[in-house]
């Protein structure tokens, strides 16, 4: 026991004294005092070890002596039985607080899931507890025996509750196996569960064969109605058995008697009557047989609609197959391995409880049988069959290889039509179906709509399958609507900048500024990107650049204003081609406000203005001319995009938008337009 427990615990209970003075519960919790320190209080079975120490005669504890108050303030104590000890043997209170432990660890007992590593189940590491106890009651059965043990009256009630807390243990055992044996199956069934993604296999299968079998019946028709045809068109050009004619009579038949001309005329008559039926038999065999013929190639060109549709279908099928036989039977193989522990602890610990009870028998029987009895329960083996889990096994992997190709390919079309006995009399429609995306299924961004015949282009992106709208709405500017936009120092001084923008003009004369400064003039201090005449002009006061076309009035024009920092050089574009250019021009001063749709004093935009970009960056030739060509504002955020405003009408109310901050503001009377109009190209 001192090995089993640890010496510190051996050593406590060693120097108990020989009586208590406290009935019951004071010398439980001295017993559980000693327990403490040898570690042993968190094992449901632990009292029922000391139990059987005391039962080898080791420690025989009392009520009385005088010990009592010093072990009072003792805090462990064992769960509490149904009222006070009767008997001074500390034995008997034990099989309450076991029956009442274990029956709690049984509702307890579940496993938290097939996933997870299996715990050892309602007994949980008291097995060892049970292990502990049929070492102890072997003891104190074989000195039972031999007659060096001590017996009392109280004995034989004790080794009754010993016997039956035997028995609990055994049932747990059962309900621990039940559940061991559930989350097993749990384990084998998400194995079988994996099948389900080869549906989309057996259904391209399934429809390859019924498409196979389609075309073999139709190629067998396609020969019936070769044949059928073929034999109609020999009857009405070859006209077989078609009478001679008899020399005399056709080319003289006015001496011809009258029965050689009643015997051609018969003949011919005969022949004339049995050559229609023939013919016209050999007509109708034709047309039904191109009938079936044709009906068949119906029937058979939907099924290859359907075979290259689900072998679309099966692309990422065997992969997900692949991948959950590859995960549920790792988890299939860790529950499995932790269902074996804990079936071999259910079935050692079966065997223990049956010992014991078979030790307790020993004591329990007369002193002459005891001898023999005792030497069957060393050799005691208790059939655990009912303790065995069912493992079963996985199902073996179905083939399952990734679809190739695609069946608009060539190489595909060869490998599933072209080598097939049924190709040269019924071969498959050149139409296809694709695995790849679909211009059909793809949802253009805001700002552009679906190309022409969108649904039989191949794609999915927006170059593809999108172009630009061909209505906006457009901002009509007023001489007191204009809108502060920013700031010079902040988006066009120092540095290159690029503005772009479509207009429309009521009238060419004048200034009509679309961006500028309305004060804070000087060299190189007044910006002002204006149409001044009808021609575009670049600003900077005294730094300016005067476009070399005209826009005209009424019409939408692209206009792109660029200025490049580096190069010194100011550009102009209309419509995407280049409308000027200036060099040894210095940047832009100052720090003073941008207002759209003025600069100066009074010098408005007579039109309408559709969207606004302004850039960081100086944009090139090619990039300009792609703004015009697109039609639309930017869709996406580029480098060097600073902002891009759009307009829209909700109601009655006029909204601008920010692509780049996604910021939208309600425009009102004073500081914006208040009127759209439709942007027609």
């Amino acid at each position: 026991l001192a090995q089993g427990f640890g010496a510190g615990f051996f050593t406590t209970l060693s120097t108990l004294p020989a009586r208590v003075s406290q009935p019951g519960s004071t010398t439980m919790a001295l017993i559980a005092s000693g327990a403490t320190k040898a570690g042993l209080c968190g094992r449901a079975l632990w009292p029922l070890v000391l139990g059987a120490a005391c039962l080898c005669g080791r420690f025989r504890l009392a009520q009385g002596g005088p010990a009592a108050g010093a072990i009072s303030g003792t805090a462990a104590r064992l769960p509490p039985g149904d009222g006070p000890l009767s008997q001074d043997h500390v034995l008997l209170s034990l099989p309450h607080g076991l029956v009442g432990q274990l029956s709690k660890r049984q509702g307890e007992g579940h496993l938290h899931g097939w996933k997870t590593a299996l715990p050892p189940g309602p007994l949980g590491s008291d097995r060892a507890g049970v292990e502990q106890l049929l070492a102890a009651t072997q003891l104190f059965a074989t000195r039972v025996s031999n007659g060096t043990a001590q017996e009392d009256e109280t004995m034989p009630a004790v080794l009754v509750n010993i016997h039956q807390a035997m028995e609990t243990v055994v049932s747990g055992l059962v309900a621990e196996h039940n559940t061991t044996q559930h989350f097993v199956d749990l384990a084998n069934h998400s194995v079988r569960v994996c099948d389900a993604h080869l549906q989309p296999v057996v259904g391209a299968e399934t429809a390859m064969e019924e498409h196979a079998a389609c075309r073999s019946t139709e190629a067998k028709l396609n020969e019936t109605r070769r044949k059928s045809c073929d034999n109609y068109q020999r009857v009405l050009l070859d006209r077989p058995g078609v009478p001679e004619c008899e020399p005399d009579y056709m080319d003289h038949p006015e001496r011809a008697s009258y029965e050689a001309a009643a015997s051609f005329m018969e003949r011919w008559s005969d022949w004339l009557g049995t050559w229609n039926t023939t013919l016209r038999q050999s007509r109708t065999s034709c047309n039904q047989a191109s009938t079936l013929h044709s009906a068949q190639v119906k029937q058979c060109e939907q099924k290859q609609v359907v075979f290259e549709t689900k072998f679309c279908d099966r692309v990422g099928a065997c992969p997900q197959y692949v991948a959950c036989r590859s995960s549920s039977e790792a988890d299939q193989e860790s529950a499995h391995a932790d269902a074996k522990v804990t079936e071999a602890g259910m079935q050692a610990t079966h065997v223990a409880a049956r010992r014991v009870q078979c030790y307790i028998k020993v004591v329990q029987a007369a002193h002459e049988a005891r001898p023999a009895l005792l030497a069957s329960c060393s050799s005691l083996q208790p059939s655990t069959s009912h303790l065995a889990i069912v493992y079963g096994r996985a199902p073996a992997r179905s083939s399952c290889e990734a679809s190739q190709g695609d069946p608009c390919d060539a190489e595909w079309r060869h490998r599933h039509y072209g080598t097939e006995d049924w190709y040269a009399g019924a071969p498959p429609m050149a139409s296809c179906s694709t695995c790849r995306a679909m211009c059909s299924s793809f949802v253009c961004p805001s700002g552009m709509i679906a190309r022409p015949h969108a649904d039989e282009l191949q794609g999915s992106d927006r170059e593809t399958c999108c172009e630009a709208k061909n209505m906006w709405a457009g901002l009509i500017l007023r001489n007191d609507h204009v809108w502060r936009f920013g700031s010079t120092g902040e988006l066009f001084a120092g540095r290159s900048f690029t503005v772009e923008t479509w207009v429309k003009l009521n009238s060419i004369g004048g200034d009509q500024s679309i961006l500028g400064q309305k004060d804070s003039f000087g060299t190189r201090r007044g910006l002002h990107l204006i149409i001044r005449g009808g021609r575009p002009h670049l600003g900077f006061y005294s730094y300016d650049l005067h476009g070399t076309r005209s826009l005209e009035p009424h019409r939408w024009t692209h206009v792109a204003f660029v200025y490049d920092a580096e190069a010194r050089e100011m550009r102009i574009f209309l419509d995407g081609a280049p409308a000027g250019v200036a060099a040894n021009r210095q940047p832009l001063q100052g720090n003073t406000g941008v207002y759209v749709g003025t600069w100066s004093s009074g010098r408005f935009l007579n039109g309408a203005m559709l969207r606004l970009s302004v850039w960081s960056v100086a944009r090139s030739a090619a990039e300009v001319e792609e703004a015009f060509n697109l039609r639309v504002a930017p869709t996406e955020i580029r480098p060097g995009l600073v902002s891009s405003w759009s307009w829209s009408k909700i109601g009655d109310e006029v909204y601008r938008r920010d692509l780049v901050s996604g910021e939208q503001v309600k425009c009102t009377d004073g500081t914006d337009a208040v009127e759209v109009e439709d942007f027609e190209f």
